[in-house]
């Protein structure tokens, strides 16, 4: 078994804790809006350098993820996305996180049984109770497994939507 994490904010810990980790875009053409749904693990105890930006703060929390380095669904991102993404989507995130290279993705949910710690990045500690932080957010931030696809396509809409707003006004 290896230990990876995967960074987090506080308004997803709830869902996680109930779910697991179920839902992550990974693009494969980003010209064309394009990807799967895989969770974001990496290698490294930092969270500098991976791109984790947005409205919420998802450098807040650092979970330990137990699984097996040969689990099928486990693949380092510079194998996978050499054979699935275009070259414009690799060049396009390794240019804006340079953490690249401790990336991995799993493409599947993982269970909350196989979450075996939290950190609060913050503060410094570990979290115990992480499953039982609930925020304003947390309730609505819950993406069941089966509801991943869908996630998935509202997430790539709004996308498309921020990006033509933005080419639009520069």
């Amino acid at each position: 078994m290896t230990i990876f994490y995967h960074y987090t904010s506080a308004e997803s810990l709830f869902g996680i804790g109930v779910h697991g980790l179920t839902v992550g875009d990974v693009p494969t053409d980003i010209r064309k809006g394009r990807g799967v749904v895989g969770v974001w693990l990496t290698t490294s105890e930092g969270s500098e350098g991976h791109g984790l930006g947005g409205r919420r703060d998802k450098r807040r929390y650092r979970l330990s993820v137990e699984l097996p380095e040969d689990a099928a669904n486990l693949h380092s991102w510079q194998a996978w996305s050499s054979r699935y993404a275009t070259a414009e989507t690799i060049e396009t995130l390794h240019g804006v996180a340079d953490g690249w290279p401790t990336w991995w993705i799993f493409l599947g949910v993982i269970k909350p049984n196989q979450i075996v710690g939290c950190y609060d990045t913050q503060d410094g500690k570990p979290v115990s109770d992480w499953q039982n932080i609930v925020t304003e957010e947390s309730k609505s931030a819950v993406v069941p497994p089966w509801r991943r696809e869908a996630w998935q396509k509202k997430m790539l809409k709004q996308v498309s939507k921020a990006l033509q707003k933005h080419r639009a006004g520069a």
